[in-house]
């Protein structure tokens, strides 16, 4: 993979998990009572850091188990 594709796949998904941090954090405090919204919370957050993996992958950007399509 060209490695100005490669950082710029690192970039992408390093600012998606900024922006939704950034997100969580101005919506006000967490009710840590509503599981559902809890759940849907963590389970974004594990997206956005299985995406940022992937980016720094050896082979990243290439279909298969070493990397992956977007």
């Amino acid at each position: 993979m060209d490695s100005i594709t490669r950082t710029a796949e690192q970039i992408v998904a390093i600012e998606a998990a900024r922006a939704y941090v950034a997100e969580i954090e101005t919506g006000g405090p967490i009710d840590m009572g509503d599981t559902g919204r809890l759940i849907g919370r963590l389970m974004g957050a594990e997206t956005l850091l299985m995406e940022i993996a992937a980016a720094y992958a050896e082979g990243a950007g290439q279909s298969g188990p070493e990397g992956r399509n977007r």
